[in-house]
């Protein structure tokens, strides 16, 4: 049976705001109507070889909704990329995560710092065969890995969780719980992210090294990020302004192998890094 998934119903409503991509041809100063588009996900099959996308021939796109279909994808974490397919082209991901809905309601889940450590709380109600939750920690909002464990109450009515992460990292802390069954099922609740300010604040890069994409934090607040990548040469192969919504994600498909330094500004603030290319 085929399965299409609506990005509203995983509340992910997306704006997608597109920025140029130097992989492919510069937009002309007066450039011509968009009217075709696809999408892929996770790696890039080749300009035309991903699945066809309706769009309204417009210059500007801002907003497009539509049915993906990701009945082979296994649940986890994945990245949807969309772009235009015409004579200039812009592309554009967003990251979502696959699953089955929550065996138990989840009311409520958040964090705060505190002496040094990040509380975390969350509440329940109605549960039915439930085992324990896993918290997963991450540092890119991506790549998640468990750093504790809560046994659950298993009962009706409304139930009260607490943890203490003792030794979250420096800069900001993205957290989701693990919610697991009895019978081993698992689902997984919404992403909270927690701003460990400790000492200097820092740029994170992931996967690093790198293929096809980046995902970037940052840790400051503002709206809007100027990103620019160079060589090691110095020279900028690559420049975006962006708004500072997670995940951040910038393709590499233009770039050659090897290192680039990476520079990520709002105006007031400075971040770098550097990461490699392969």
């Amino acid at each position: 049976m085929k399965h299409l998934f609506l990005l509203s119903y995983f509340a992910l409503i997306c704006q997608i705001i597109f920025a140029q991509d130097p992989a492919y041809p510069p937009a002309p100063a007066a450039p011509g109507n968009i009217t075709t588009a696809e999408y892929f996900f996770d790696t890039d099959p080749g300009l035309g070889n991903g699945i066809p996308i309706t769009v309204s021939p417009a210059v500007d796109i801002i907003n497009i909704s539509f049915s993906a279909n990701v009945s082979a994808l296994g649940d986890g974490n994945h990245i949807l990329f969309i772009r235009s397919k015409d004579d200039w082209s812009i592309t554009s991901a967003v990251s979502f995560l696959k699953g089955a809905p929550l065996p138990v309601q989840l009311l409520s889940f958040t964090g705060i710092k505190s002496n040094g450590s990040i509380q975390l709380k969350w509440m329940t109600e109605n549960e039915i065969n439930a085992s324990h939750f896993i918290i997963e920690r991450s540092v890119d909002g991506v790549a998640f890995a468990t750093t504790g464990e809560v046994v659950a109450n298993n009962r009706g009515g409304k139930n009260e969780y607490g943890y203490t992460d003792a030794q979250p990292v420096n800069g900001i802390n993205f957290y989701r719980l693990k919610q697991t069954d009895i019978d081993g099922r698992f689902s997984y609740s919404p992403v909270i992210r927690i701003l460990n300010n400790t000492g200097e604040l820092i740029l994170t890069l992931s996967p690093n090294p790198a293929k096809n994409f980046i995902s970037i934090t940052y840790p400051g607040k503002k709206e809007m990020l100027t990103i620019s990548i160079y060589d090691v040469a110095g020279r900028l192969v690559k420049k975006q302004t962006r708004k500072n919504v997670l995940p951040l994600i910038v393709t590499l498909q233009s770039l050659g192998e090897g290192m680039y330094f990476i520079q990520v500004s709002d105006g007031e603030t400075v971040q770098k890094g550097r990461f490699v290319k392969h």
